[in-house]
């Protein structure tokens, strides 16, 4: 099957947004591509030509689209943080009426983890969460991040007592 995708610069993220591609490759094993770029009135554009089959297996479509953080590798408060944004962005997709992916895919809810993320450029830095993303989401995430990691956290070990 083959496919043509043509993506607009985006001039205020100085950069081109991925997302459409990015979705659009979700489900599909890519065989061969190839771009161009090229400008209309003096804003560029990227198109790339795709060459791609459907991934035949429904559940490797949805193992490739929402594969779950390894819960296992991660400490408790990490797994916490993880819950409580995959939570939000499966509510957050139901009542907009999208798939939970269109929101964010587990893998940059994991991340997003990873990285702890404590501000809007961090969050851009994520694969294909553009400026789109980041302004419909962006300060909700931050928020559970926030909850979850407060800027100065103490853990058990931090803790001091004075002796009185």
């Amino acid at each position: 099957m083959f496919a043509v995708i043509t993506i607009m610069w985006d001039s205020e993220g100085c950069r081109f947004e991925m997302e459409s591609l990015t979705d659009y490759l979700m489900d599909k094993t890519l065989h061969h591509y190839r771009e161009e770029f090229f400008s209309v009135d003096g804003k560029p554009f990227w198109t790339v030509f795709l060459e791609v089959s459907l991934i035949k297996d429904k559940d490797a479509r949805t193992a490739s689209r929402n594969a779950e953080m390894p819960l296992e590798t991660l400490t408790e408060r990490e797994k916490a943080l993880f819950r409580a944004l995959r939570d939000w962005r499966n509510k957050e997709a139901r009542d907009r009426g999208i798939p939970a992916y269109g929101v964010a895919t587990n893998r940059q809810l994991g991340i997003i983890v990873e990285k702890k993320c404590k501000t809007l450029q961090g969050l851009s830095e994520i694969p294909s969460f553009g400026p789109k993303r980041v302004g419909l989401y962006g300060k909700a995430i931050l928020h559970i991040v926030e909850t979850v990691y407060p800027v100065f956290p103490l853990t058990p070990n931090e803790l001091v007592f004075e002796k009185s």
